[in-house]
């Protein structure tokens, strides 16, 4: 709301305010705009957990899939970004005046917002095709953290653990030679509880790996076998 309040105050400035200062009034809207976006993405990838299950990616093995840096917050976000350094630039070209400064000089602040609004850009577009999340099949757990896969072979895999963290839940996972990550939720968007149940499962009962070329029948018997009702 704050970064709201401020976004809406520097646009009514640079509405109101005299043809010399609207570029810096725009440029410092846009980018309140671009943090706010941000903000809006993080509180809906939050809410976008499925705390009483799972989030699937349809069509595909088992995959629980995080859709952080998907939609049109992120999106929007980027757009402020470069279209604030657009400004920048402009300014710079007509008037020789750049109105922002950065840590290594007059052009760092520039170079920065040029790269955050290009990286998120960039980031939304390859979120497209490489999802965050974790994907099981017969052959290895693989965990996909941005750009990078972590691939954890059940043969390797030594344990599967939950630990609260600021009063969230982490799911640990630890293979041979010091492999290990610890992730939160938002990255696989599912009851941390469960995943964990599966995972563990699974490694315990390698003749019926078979089933996560099946997301429903996995879970179906996980669940079963594993749930409050069970004997």
């Amino acid at each position: 709301m704050l970064f709201t309040a401020v976004s809406m105050g520097c646009l009514a400035f640079a509405i109101l305010a005299d043809r010399e200062d609207r570029p810096f009034a725009a440029m410092v809207t846009l980018l309140f705009l671009g943090v706010t976006f941000l903000l809006v993405m993080e509180l809906v990838m939050l809410r976008r957990v499925v705390w009483d299950g799972f989030r699937l990616r349809s069509g595909t093995e088992m995959h629980f899939v995080g859709t952080g840096f998907s939609g049109v917050s992120p999106a929007l976000a980027g757009l402020c970004f470069t279209s604030a350094a657009a400004i920048i630039i402009w300014t710079w070209v007509t008037r020789g005046v750049i109105p922002i400064t950065g840590p290594v000089g007059r052009t760092g602040g520039l170079l920065l917002l040029t790269f955050m609004g290009l990286g998120t850009l960039s980031v939304v577009v390859l979120k497209r095709f490489y999802p965050s999340g974790i994907k099981m099949d017969a052959e290895a757990v693989r965990v996909r953290q941005g750009i990078s896969e972590h691939c954890f072979r059940w043969s390797e895999l030594e344990s599967v653990t939950l630990h609260i963290r600021r009063r969230h839940a982490f799911l640990d996972i630890a293979g041979e030679e010091g492999n290990h990550l610890s992730l939160p939720a938002i990255y696989y968007e599912s009851n941390p509880y469960y995943v964990a149940e599966l995972i563990l499962y699974y490694l315990r009962h390698p003749d019926r790996r078979e089933l996560l070329c099946d997301p429903e029948a996995a879970i179906r018997e996980v669940m079963e076998i594993e749930g409050p009702d069970a004997p």
